[in-house]
């Protein structure tokens, strides 16, 4: 069952001059026998300044697929706040590219935590459509489901805004799926901006 409190504990250090700070994260909670459960942990380096974005040079498809029927067809599950693919520019054996636009509706479903056109803030919408993207490619290239289940590295160059377009770069790194049996995908998920800039980078 559900834990009803949660435990989030935080051990920073400031490194490089006090340019940057390291912070180690566990979120933990107790369950029913009194034993701690560990349910997330990370690492996170925060940065006085932001890093360059790199720039990428992306071959555009003339032939877009519709990615609205991915939202109704069982590849994903996601309400209207996070559909945020809107095309399928390319799909193979190689990777992923899709257009993307996080809806205006997200700012309605903010809650407690808004989410200001600033780009001071992280956009977890944005951040969502980087795993959904795993899904499409499963689904579409193997005909199985998938969950993530690590990240090993996720750097932000600038926070994607509400409505702003971008592309979904995903490149297959490693796959040990064969045929309908298990197995792992290891994939890197750029998100870059229409004038060619990486906004993110998921390893």
């Amino acid at each position: 069952s559900e834990a009803s409190d949660y435990q989030v504990e935080m051990h920073a250090e400031s490194i490089d001059d006090g340019k940057r700070l390291v912070v180690d994260t566990k979120i933990s909670s107790v369950n029913q026998q009194g034993k701690i459960v560990f349910h997330y942990g990370a690492q996170l380096i925060l940065a006085r300044q932001r890093m360059t974005s790199p720039e990428v040079q992306l071959a555009i498809p003339t032939s877009p697929e519709s990615a609205q029927t991915l939202y109704s067809n069982g590849t994903l599950f996601h309400g209207p706040s996070l559909q945020g693919i809107n095309e399928i520019l390319e799909c193979n054996d190689q990777g992923l590219l899709l257009r993307c636009q996080v809806p205006v509706i997200a700012a309605e479903k903010q809650g407690d935590f808004p989410l200001s056109n600033s780009g001071e803030q992280s956009n977890i919408f944005a951040n969502d459509i980087a795993y959904q993207a795993m899904l499409v490619w499963a689904k579409k290239e193997l005909g199985l489901g998938s969950l993530p289940s690590s990240t090993q590295s996720w750097t932000v160059y600038r926070e994607v805004i509400l409505d702003e377009c971008f592309y979904l770069q995903l490149t297959v790194v490693k796959s040990s799926v064969k045929g309908k049996q298990r197995g792992a995908l290891t994939t890197d998920i750029q998100l870059i901006s229409n004038n060619n800039e990486v906004s993110r980078e998921i390893k």
